[in-house]
């Protein structure tokens, strides 16, 4: 397998809140649209990188991501939904198809294939893609910065 840079595309990004609300009173597991599923797997990519382990204990700190609290969180959240849409072929097969079973929300997190796929996938290869990944987080940190300072210079 060829390890390819990063080609940074556009992406439509569903808050958790958003899919969340529409489902809530769906008592059946769903099938989520692939904007969707992919904006739950950049989450629990970012709760894999943040948090020690996907358990109860760390659930206060899981809500904060899936919810974007913290706005540097976010950015890993990001950059996992880069490497969703760069996936090579093995992998965005695999994706494929978890994204056509259906699930519920709330058992998600918890979803151990979802989790193997995140992990396999996505997580493993940060230590190649560190250097990628610091770039991209001074890029946007830095652009929200300029552009927090702009505001408040021109209002």
């Amino acid at each position: 397998m060829e390890l390819k840079v990063l080609d940074f595309k556009e992406f439509n990004h569903i808050k958790f809140e958003e899919i969340e609300a529409k489902y809530e009173n769906d008592p059946n597991p769903v099938k989520f649209t692939l904007d969707e599923f992919k904006s739950i797997v950049s989450l629990l990519f970012s709760v894999q990188y943040h948090t020690p382990e996907v358990s109860e204990e760390h659930l206060h700190n899981i809500a904060d991501i899936l919810y974007e609290e913290y706005p540097i969180v976010n950015i890993t959240s990001k950059f996992g939904r880069q490497m969703i849409e760069n996936l090579d072929n093995d992998y965005l097969e695999w994706m494929n198809s978890l994204s056509n079973k259906s699930y519920r929300l709330s058992e998600m997190i918890f979803n151990e294939e979802l989790n193997d796929f995140v992990h396999l996938a996505l997580i493993d290869y940060m230590i190649i893609r560190k250097f990628e990944y610091g770039k991209f987080f001074l890029n946007v940190y830095v652009f929200k910065l300029n552009w927090t300072f702009a505001k408040r210079v021109f209002s």
